[in-house]
């Protein structure tokens, strides 16, 4: 029955999935297994826990919106956003509020909300990237803008200068924008680039993946001609920033599709894993050990020390590891479409924790110490902060 189930919910995703970013989102956000499923096509049974996760669906939280969850990121007030196939909501202790729940104007008939993504600025304005545009929310106030594209990530490059990724419907063009003053415009220097994802690093520069060719440095505040380009010919799937910390210098990782993992000290590339030719790295991660962790598509899970000696394989029979997390204490979480649910890593070996046929999407350390699972099919699984495991002595 669990197989029936995982086989048929593998092929509904992967003729749904709507394929803005593959890997890790970022902020906190992933957009990764957009499914578009009809509840009513699978009936999914109740998550077991080998540890006492709280469910919370659509069934007994109806301001969850839907059951599919897309992302979450945390808010500014320490609560987090939960992005659904129909709109954005928000975690507060242990009550869902609605925040999102149209994606045309305010004065507009509502359209399908599937949301990809949220940034949330210091004045309270929130920006939502969905399957038809970008909406902007400032209190009552909804105005959509990108029409018709299906727009992810939006990033806060500086403080109230934004830049988004827009695609059309198919994926044939892609394009980097920016908002002034109230017009989004495609930035000059960009305009023939097939710009896949991005992500903002602490030196305030942004990192572009740019289709089958590398990755893009820019500086926001400098021409975007001034760009370097790294990587080039390379396929880059995933972009991880390393902070300086216990002697090692800030490292910025790139994963790659049959070139294993590179990573940059601001001086050269290295490269590591290069017999990883038949994978993506998907996720990168560093766990509070100082262990660097890499999810990759089709060869499970890898992770090696400070020193990068020696790389050490794990769960090689899963294939797919589609989400990879360590949190504050020093746990590594893992989920695969191959076995589901959760398991995670306490130092010494893989332990059960959330029992289910079906992936998790995206897991949150979230800023109050609680663990917030969202699944692709079955709501969202909060684990206290009194509960979540230790791991164990080194």
């Amino acid at each position: 029955m669990r197989t029936r189930m995982r086989n048929r919910m593998r092929n509904r995703m992967q003729a749904k999935q709507f394929s803005l970013n593959q890997r890790a989102r970022a902020a906190g956000c992933r957009v990764g297994l957009a499914v578009g499923v009809a509840i009513a096509a699978i009936v999914v049974p109740p998550a077991a826990a080998a540890e006492p996760w709280k469910p919370m669906a659509l069934a007994s939280a109806p301001n969850l919106g839907a059951d599919e969850i897309q992302f979450l990121t945390p808010a500014r007030d320490g609560s987090l956003f939960v992005g659904t196939l129909k709109g954005v909501a928000r975690l507060r202790g242990d009550a869902i509020e609605k925040v999102v729940e149209s994606f045309g104007d305010a004065k507009a008939p509502p359209q399908p909300p599937k949301a990809w993504c949220i940034a949330e600025l210091a004045d309270g304005t929130l920006w939502v990237g969905h399957e038809r545009g970008a909406v902007r929310q400032k209190g009552a106030d909804r105005t959509n803008f990108l029409a018709g594209l299906q727009v992810a990530p939006i990033i806060e490059v500086r403080p109230g200068v934004l830049w988004a990724i827009a695609k059309q419907g198919n994926g044939a063009e892609k394009g980097l924008y920016r908002l002034e003053g109230e017009e989004w415009k495609r930035i000059p220097g960009s305009e023939k680039l097939p710009i896949e994802d991005m992500k903002r690093t602490s030196d305030g520069h942004v990192w572009l993946i740019v289709e089958g060719n590398g990755v893009l440095e820019a500086d926001p505040a400098a021409e975007f001609s001034a760009a370097v380009h790294h990587l080039q010919g390379i396929t880059v799937t995933t972009i991880h920033e390393d902070p300086a910390a216990d002697g090692r210098p800030r490292t910025v990782w790139a994963g790659t599709w049959g070139r294993g993992l590179s990573s940059w000290d601001g001086k050269a590339w290295r490269s590591h894993l290069e017999k990883l030719k038949e994978s993506s790295v998907l996720q990168i991660a560093r766990d509070a050990r100082g262990r660097i962790w890499v999810a990759t598509s089709a060869s499970g899970a890898f992770h090696a020390g400070p020193d990068l000696a020696a790389w050490k394989q794990e769960l090689a029979d899963d294939g797919s590891i589609n989400l990879l997390v360590a949190d504050r204490h020093g746990n590594v979480w893992v989920s695969g479409q191959q076995t589901g649910g959760l398991r995670r890593y306490d130092g010494a070996e893989w332990l059960p924790s959330l029992d289910s046929p079906l992936p998790i999407q995206c897991l949150a350390d979230a800023p109050d110490g609680r663990l917030v699972a969202g699944g692709v099919l079955d709501g969202l699984h909060v684990l206290a902060k009194e509960a979540a495991p230790k791991p164990k002595a080194p």
